[in-house]
């Protein structure tokens, strides 16, 4: 993106033309599935997550980085475009004990290799289930966190006794 103009000798005009730079934000949710948004250079986007009936939001992560404590009534703003980023949203179905729900406080990240499953206490087992409901693996909890290993691009549920979570692993 460099030119040398030759040797100028008197006044003249160097006209230059840009062209909009687009880049695209992947919205990955075990709802439905990815959609890819485009946007212009250093445009914000904004987001609303509303959970469908029976599910709450679990976590929203931006290029693999936990916001959800960011959302302001369930409204995030995503940080000026200025290369891909991935938006990916995750759901937890709500349980009929929302007492235990609440005071076992447990969370289902995405990792390079599967699931993260924080805050099961121990001895308490997480199940894997692929979108047909095949068991793919299954932990228990011997401390704060277990791994559950899972393929990329498939949507999941991880179940433990309270709580089942839908995801999609990117």
């Amino acid at each position: 993106n460099q030119y040398t103009t030759p040797a100028v000798t008197a006044d003249v005009t160097l006209e230059v033309t840009f062209n909009e730079v687009n880049y695209k934000l992947k919205i990955e949710s075990a709802e439905n599935g990815i959609s890819t948004l485009f946007c212009k250079y250093k445009d914000t986007p904004t987001f609303q997550f509303t959970a469908s009936n029976g599910w709450d939001l679990n976590s929203v992560l931006f290029n693999n980085r936990d916001v959800t404590s960011e959302l302001v009534n369930g409204v995030y703003n995503v940080p000026e475009m200025t290369a891909d980023a991935t938006l990916n949203i995750s759901y937890v179905k709500n349980s009929l004990n929302n007492e235990e729900v609440e005071r076992n406080n447990i969370n289902v990240y995405s990792t390079e290799n599967g699931f993260t499953v924080k805050g099961l206490p121990i001895g308490e087992e997480a199940q894997l289930y692929d979108i047909n409901g095949k068991l793919i693996d299954s932990s228990t909890s011997y401390g704060k966190q277990l791994e559950l290993r899972a393929e990329r691009g498939s949507i999941y549920i991880v179940k433990t006794k309270y709580k089942s979570y839908k995801l999609y692993k990117n």
